[in-house]
């Protein structure tokens, strides 16, 4: 714990071409860490492999080599960064407690921009989600999420799961968007999300 990671602008981290052999492998993860951050400094990016990952010759199939990963993070933050190019998710949230994702662009990642397994108080904040198969994923224990002043864009999917999983779970978890937007592709699924709605 307290931690903080500054990436400096122009910095690109590149992932090892070669490695990340284990399908849960993250090019960064905040695991069980208090006040942690993971920051850059006007343009940064932190970059994977995506096509490698998806070749069969060459990897076990799998949707978990995030970006950034995060386990039971507390008070923590990423902000600032472009995460491109993933085996899985540009970010994948489990277990977070006061978090704050801010100024964060995922693009182009495998699976999801970013999927939230469970959180409480956790604000996604002028985040972008371009060019993906999924923009966002929502699970199953979530308190007080809010993404505010977020784009997705150009993806397959911009909407994603969360009506799905409260009507499979016949649950109803506060989520809010304040003052979201969203474009569509032509010819992909999409819902569009009005400036302020409340999912479930």
């Amino acid at each position: 714990g307290d931690m903080e990671v500054v990436f400096e602008d122009g910095v690109v981290v590149k992932a090892l071409a070669g490695a990340f052999k284990k399908t849960t492998d993250s090019l960064f993860s905040l695991k069980h860490v208090t006040n942690a951050v993971l920051r850059g400094e006007g343009r940064a990016v932190l970059r994977m492999n995506k096509k490698d990952y998806l070749d069969p010759d060459l990897y076990e199939a799998g949707e978990w080599r995030h970006c950034v990963s995060t386990a039971s993070p507390v008070n923590a933050k990423v902000q600032n960064l472009t995460l491109e190019s993933s085996g899985g998710d540009g970010i994948y949230v489990n277990g977070a407690h006061k978090v704050v994702i801010r100024n964060v662009t995922s693009a182009r990642n495998a699976r999801q921009g970013i999927s939230v397994i469970s959180a409480r108080d956790l604000l996604i904040e002028r985040c972008r989600f371009v060019g993906l198969r999924t923009a966002y994923g929502s699970g199953v224990e979530l308190n007080n999420v809010t993404a505010r002043n977020c784009l997705f864009a150009d993806n397959v999917i911009t909407k994603a799961y969360t009506n799905l999983w409260c009507a499979a779970h016949g649950a109803f978890w506060p989520r809010r968007i304040d003052g979201g937007w969203c474009e569509k592709p032509d010819g992909a699924y999409t819902e569009t999300v009005p400036a302020t709605a409340r999912w479930c």
